[in-house]
């Protein structure tokens, strides 16, 4: 992110914005993170900066960001096609 706070990733002619939105959630996945806690027998908040999110934090970006990916032949799979349909590609 810039200082103004804004991500460097603009919206680029020709990109639709689930690319983009794919791509900044992609992102963030190498950039500092804040974990915290709530808890404890005093209820009490704990937070610390890391270089890098935790990897179930990483895991939810990773889906996110898949499921903001448009569906295109080369990421989508569909289910595989019956015996009787199926040919080998030339």
């Amino acid at each position: 992110m810039s200082a103004s706070g804004e991500s460097s990733m603009t919206h680029a002619p020709g990109r639709g914005t689930l690319t983009v939105a794919a791509e900044r959630l992609t992102e963030q996945m190498r950039q500092p993170a804040k974990i915290y806690n709530f808890g404890g027998k005093d209820n009490t908040y704990e937070e610390r900066d890391v270089d890098e999110p935790p990897t179930m934090d990483k895991k939810a970006l990773i889906i996110a960001a898949t499921a903001a990916r448009p569906c295109t032949p080369a990421t989508h799979s569909s289910p595989s096609p019956s015996r009787s349909s199926w040919r080998r590609p030339d």
